[in-house]
């Protein structure tokens, strides 16, 4: 034991340390989603390959062994949305793209914006880039590429409007497109109590790092999604510290988590106001 330990070089140890991170990031991705229950059912299926073995089935032996073997395969199509979503937060390091810069000015744009939705119960979907581009999803919709202001929001989402239906898409101090129709995941298609509107919402938050914001049409209830999270407003101010302290990450501040920083909305919105638990909207919006 003593001559093994003796033999281990620093290589050694940063090699084990690499596959170690590599195996944590894997299961903190896959937690929460359906791949838990795939990997578990194949876990199971190539234990029964090795009892097949063990007592000469040869026949199903052949059957799950020719399965088996195109593995790689099978899993890169079954996990294709969760090999995505891992690459695209790889990306997410400086060292490989520049930060999406969203000002305080254009933060405050928004929120008076979500203010005005929700007076007026207009049913809308806001989607402010982060790090992870969303070239793609804005493709979706129809460009807009203009400075954004409140003008231009509230004139996207008048009824009369053609394109306020579906997302608008933010980067930095642009709006890049409107009328966006945002993909709608596998995992997120499973889960209960949720309308159109929000699912999509939180879709994009499975697939990106952006942050989602739904305003209900049918009462003005505003939800704000993010990192598979989702949070319901109920004052100015609860949108205003979380936005606040996620975008004060892209003006080069240390990051705290966004499960910290929505507790730490909750917490500070309870002080003046009893905040409910956080239910998306029921009804197919």
């Amino acid at each position: 034991m003593l001559e093994f330990l003796a033999n281990i070089t620093i290589v050694d140890v940063i090699d084990i340390v690499l596959v170690a991170v590599v195996f944590y990031r894997i299961l903190i991705l896959i937690k929460g989603t359906r791949a838990v229950q795939i990997i578990t059912g194949l876990a199971l299926l190539f234990f029964i390959f090795l009892v097949s073995k063990q007592f000469g089935l040869l026949t199903f032996q052949w059957l799950v062994g020719n399965f088996l073997a195109y593995i790689i395969v099978i899993m890169v199509i079954i996990f294709q949305t969760e090999i995505r979503a891992g690459l695209a937060r790889v990306g997410r390091y400086r060292f490989f793209r520049s930060t999406s810069m969203v000002k305080k000015e254009i933060l405050n744009e928004v929120i008076d914006f979500v203010e005005f939705l929700s007076e007026k119960r207009r049913g809308a979907i806001i989607v402010i880039e982060r790090d992870v581009g969303l070239k793609d999803i804005a493709e979706r919709g129809t460009p807009v590429d203009a400075k954004l202001s409140l003008d231009l929001l509230k004139s996207i989402t008048n009824p009369d409007a053609p394109l306020h239906d579906g997302a608008i898409i933010i980067s930095g101090d642009r709006v890049v497109s409107a009328g966006v129709i945002l993909p709608i995941t596998h995992d997120v298609m499973s889960l209960p109590l949720r309308g159109a509107r929000h699912r999509a919402a939180l879709s994009i938050t499975y697939e990106s790092d952006a942050i989602s914001v739904v305003v209900s049409e049918e009462n003005g209830d505003v939800t704000l999604y993010v990192e598979r999270n989702d949070r319901k407003i109920s004052t100015r101010e609860d949108l205003e510290l979380i936005l606040f302290r996620i975008f004060a990450v892209s003006r080069g501040k240390e990051k705290e988590p966004e499960e910290e920083v929505i507790h730490e909305a909750e917490t500070a919105a309870r002080d003046s106001i009893a905040i409910p638990e956080s239910k998306a909207s029921a009804s197919e919006e």
